[in-house]
């Protein structure tokens, strides 16, 4: 059956509207849009669940320090420095 967005319960991405509504999204404007953007602390969990990955929580912590605050990092080779494993 193909998608009815105007049908309750089903939307374009697959997720229930209390899905939506839970997450501060809406069916027809996915969080990370310009519509509806991320909050800083949707952005730093997003970061941190990525960043885990490859980094030891102490250095997400620093980087992610560095990142909020770029504009006075004083030399941009320290924080590339920071992302490397």
């Amino acid at each position: 059956m193909p998608h009815e967005p105007h049908i309750w319960g089903s939307s374009p991405f697959g997720e229930s509207p209390a899905t939506f509504f839970l997450l501060g999204a809406s069916p027809t404007r996915p969080k990370t849009t310009k519509e509806n953007p991320m909050t800083d602390g949707e952005m730093e969990e997003k970061f941190r669940s990525m960043a885990q990955k490859h980094l030891s929580a102490h250095r997400v912590d620093r980087l992610l320090r560095q990142l909020w605050a770029l504009e006075s990092v004083p030399k941009i080779g320290e924080l590339i420095a920071a992302t490397r494993a």
